[in-house]
Parts: structure tokens; sequence; C-alpha cells
């Protein structure tokens, strides 16, 4: 229940605070005089989206709070929502100069979303527009399950509905991916053979080059290490030889002198060094093999790497064992994807199996709580001076799955009896439309359970008998809920228990939006301006009271 509204420098309103009692409350006033803007402001505070022309004054901050009484079973709501659980629950809409918006449940920031979720659940505002909506697909749903008490069934649909257009999206994808991955099937397969014929885990790019250029130089190689050997122990003047002779020439003084003893050491070092240099360098001008042949085989593998390097446009020849196993990766998935999609083709069958068990028994309660929903608005019409009018929820099955289930949903009118059944839309007037709308709202009020209800002159384009009977009906709903209805009948403003005037007033250079709680006197006025105009006579003042008296 909305306890209070408070409204600070949006549009007209420079100040006001709206406090409506807990039946039903009535704001009256002018045409212009503000009422909308009132909404406007409850609007925002519900999670609307904001405009800065909403600020009176563009340098100054807008503010709208909203008190509501919050029943305890939506304790569990805020406590995921990790938000502070109070009966009497502040939201609260800021919108800066700057244009930046804030909102609050009880001082915790929350997102538009969230407080928008949370505030229509508490507060339903039936605007002007929304009995054109009537003619919605999707609004019609809303309201008979509404009344058949369905929304966790079709939340759990809609969920369950969505992942299955998910699958069907990705079965899709995989069809069309196949088709194109079996066009690159051969392709990627040659590329595949031409890298496995190098086998390149057997392959050192690095390796092969070092043979390559061992193989170029063989004789230049085994050419220097024989000069060396034969330099150093073959030719006559062999550097060797001739260490041997000196060492011995320093020999036969090491005895007398130390130093000799020394450089002969020293010598006999460096020529056993030099005996090990040249018999290496003997080894390695044996061991070096010329072999053309081998040469050929080696450089035609580093062709072939540096050829494919090259057409798949590869930094390093490594890369191409990368290469390799990514070509194996995408043949292997490509030869894998006809038993996924067969998998998945299962696996939507099963799932549109599920589907078409929930849409089976959503249909079935759909029509039980359309005959009964039917009958109760017909009832409802019956009421408001329409005896022979019925409206009835055409609930029909389809094949095909929607958003909605396997049920088509036509709202069918007809205002005498006898007449055929037509579209709402083409079959009612506009105030025939008006009353259809409060039986509706009457009927769904007691079934959504909804703490407050909002009507913005849902009796637009009806007066006399009908007006009267509106106002009886919508006296009766307050009863069992918090109503509020903006409207211009005084038929309706005098079964309310609560009472404001909406009214303009103009001080200096500026208009302002007032909003005033009438006392008994001041709504006895009220009434009879609205019955007569300006010039209330003494027997429009008997005739408002006539009309407070319930």
């Amino acid at each position: 229940m909305l306890k209070q509204l408070y409204i600070q420098n949006y549009a007209l309103i420079e100040e006001a605070t709206f406090t409506p009692g807990s039946g039903l409350t009535v704001i009256t006033g002018e045409t212009g005089s503000g009422k909308s803007i009132l909404l406007g402001a409850l609007g925002l505070v519900l999670g609307e989206r904001a405009d800065l022309d909403a600020l009176r004054r563009p340098d100054a901050k807008c503010v709208v709070e909203a008190t509501l009484i919050v029943p305890d079973h939506w304790q569990a709501f805020f406590e995921t929502e990790e938000l502070d659980f109070d009966r009497e629950t502040i939201l609260r809409r800021e919108l800066s100069p700057a244009g930046k918006s804030r909102a609050f449940i009880n001082d915790t920031p929350v997102n538009l979303k969230l407080l928008k979720r949370f505030g229509r659940s508490m507060v339903d505002i039936h605007s002007q527009m929304e009995t054109s909506r009537l003619t919605d697909r999707s609004y019609r749903f809303a309201l008979l399950d509404a009344a058949a008490g369905l929304e966790e069934e079709v939340h759990i649909w809609q969920k369950t509905y969505r992942a299955w257009l998910d699958l069907k999206s990705e079965l899709k994808r995989l069809i069309e991916a196949e088709s194109k991955s079996k066009l690159d099937l051969d392709y990627f397969r040659f590329q595949l053979e031409e890298l496995e014929a190098l086998e390149l885990e057997h392959i050192d790019p690095k390796a092969l080059e070092e043979e390559a250029e061992l193989h170029r130089n063989a004789e230049s190689i085994a050419e220097a290490n024989s000069r060396v050997n034969y330099a150093l122990e073959e030719d006559e003047r062999s550097v060797i030889p001739a260490l041997k002779e000196l060492v011995q020439s320093l020999d036969k003084v090491a005895n007398v002198h130390q130093p000799s003893a020394q450089l002969r050491d020293r010598l006999k070092s460096v020529a056993i060094e030099l005996q090990d240099i040249a018999a290496e360098a003997a080894d390695a001008a044996d061991s070096v093999e010329q072999n053309p042949a081998t040469l050929t085989r080696v450089e035609a593998q580093l062709d072939k790497l540096y050829a494919l390097q090259s057409k798949h446009r590869l930094n390093e020849a490594s890369e191409l064992s990368e290469l390799r196993d990514s070509l194996r990766e995408k043949i292997s998935s490509i030869d894998s994807i006809d038993d996924r999609i067969a998998a998945l083709e299962k696996e939507v069958q099963l799932q549109e199996e599920e589907l078409r068990t929930q849409a089976a028994a959503l249909h079935a309660a759909r029509i039980n709580a359309a005959t009964r929903l039917s009958t109760e608005i017909s009832d409802a019409l019956s009421k408001l001076k329409m005896p022979d009018a019925a409206l009835r929820f055409a609930v029909e099955q389809r094949d095909n799955l929607d958003a909605h289930g396997c049920s088509d949903l036509s709202l069918l009118f007809t205002a005498n009896k006898g007449s055929q059944e037509l579209a709402l839309e083409k079959a009612a007037s506009g105030g025939e439309r008006s009353r259809v709308m409060l039986a509706l709202k009457s009927v769904l009020s007691y079934h959504e359970q909804l703490p407050t209800l909002i009507l913005d002159e849902i009796d637009t384009g009806v007066s006399g008998e009908v007006a009267a009977r509106m106002a009886e009906m919508m006296q009766e709903m307050g009863q069992h809920m918090q109503l509020i209805a903006i409207s211009h009948l005084p038929q309706v403003a005098g079964k309310a228990d609560c009472h404001y005037r909406v009214s303009k007033e103009v001080r200096g250079d500026s208009t302002f939006t007032r909003l005033h709680l009438l006392d008994e006197n001041e709504r006895v006025e009220e009434l009879a301006s609205m019955l007569s105009g300006k010039a209330v006579t003494d027997s429009a003042r008997e005739h408002a009271k006539a009309l407070m008296t319930h």
C-alpha cells in the first residue's frame, strides 16, 4: 500500500506531499491542472525513465519518495537482493541537474530494473493508454494468466522456451557450419598431408641447416684440417719434431739451471698439446666426407620446409608443427560435427516434447480460467448497466509453440443480446471500453492481490447512471484494496474515502501545481463545482451531499 508520496522540484510541483487513504482515494481537478504530473512523479519513483525536462528548477535536484507498506512475504525478496527489509519501505529517486539519476530502496542504491520490478509489483498504474493495450496479445495473456494464478508456471515455461530456442539456434549454427566445413574439409586434409609427409616430429630445421652447411664445405674442412696435421707433424720443418729437439737441449742443463728446467717443462706441455691438435685435425680430415646424395636429400627437405613456411606465411619453420596440430583438430572437429548435430537434434526434440507437455497444461488451465473470468467480467459489466454485454476470453489451440505456449487468445465482445461477437477493438465504443476496462480491473484486483491500484480517468466517456454504477464499483474495490482514482466525475468523487484536489496557482512569474487534501466542507464545494460549474448553487451543494452519502 502507498502510505505517502513526497515530490520536490518536479515539473510544476515545487514541493508536495500526497497521503492517500487505505480505501478509495479520488483526485480531482480541472483539465491541465497537473493530475498527470502526479502520476509522472509516481512513475519516476517506480522505475520509469527519467527526463531532465522534469526538473522544475534546472539548477536544483529533483527528489521523489514513496513510502510503501510492504507485506511480510516480501522479506525473502529483500534478503535475496541484499536489501534491508522494513514494513515501511521507502523508494527514492533522485535526478541531478547534470542528468544523473539515482535510485534507492531503504537508502540502498539499486538499479532501475530492480526498482521497477519491485515497484510495479506493489503499485499498478492504469493509464488512459492502457485501454488500447487490450489489442496487444502479450497484454491479454498477462491478464488471463494473472487471473488464473499461472505467473510461476508461465515464468518456468518462458525460461524453458528460451532455452529451447537457444538450442535450436545452436543446431542451426552447427548445420550451417557443417555445410561450410564440408567444403573446407578436402582442402584441410590436403594441407595436413603435405605437412605430415615431412614427418615434422623427426625434423630439426636448425640441425638440417647445419648438416647442409657441413656437406657443402666438406672439402674445405678436410683440406684445412689436413694442413694443420701436416704442418704440425709431417712436414720436414714441422713444429712438433723441432720442439722435441729443443726439449732435449734444455734437458741437458736442467739439473744445473732451474730456469732452463722450467722452460723445458713448458715446451713439453706445448708439444703434448700440439700432438693432440695434430691428431684431432687428422681425425677431422678423415671423418668429413663429401656426399652429394646426402646434401641433395637435406636441401630437398629444407626446400619443402621453407616452401610450406612461405605458403602459410609463417615466421619460423618451427611453426609448421603448430599448424599441423591445428589442422588435425579442425579435421577432427568437422568429422565429429555429424555426431554433435545428431545429439543436438535429439536434445531439441526431447525439449520440445517437454515444452508441449507444459504448453498443454497451460492451455487447459487457461481455458478453465477464461470461462470463469469471462463470466465474472460479464457480471461486472451488468453492474455497469450493460446487462446484455459479454466479454469473452477466447482461447484456441495452435500447433506452433511461441512465447505464450500453444494458445491463441482473443478478446471478443458484444454489447447487445443476439449480436455477433467481434474483436473488442472493433465492437466496443469509447465509453464501452472504459466500462470493460473497469470491469477487468475490478475482477483482476481480486485475483492479483495488488496492494495499490491507480486508475487514471478510467471513467472517461461515461455519465449519468453509468457513472454512478462505476463509482459504486470503485467504492466496492476500495473495500479490499487501496484504490486511487483520477476522475472528472462527481459520482466517483462522492464515493471517496479520501479526496484530493489538484489545482494551478500563479505566484509572480511562475505557475505551480498545488495538491490539497479536502475536508468535508471543501469536498461539498468541489463536487458542487463539478456538478454546476463555477457558479455553485445551493441545489448543487445538496446534490453533492447526496453523492457523498455512502
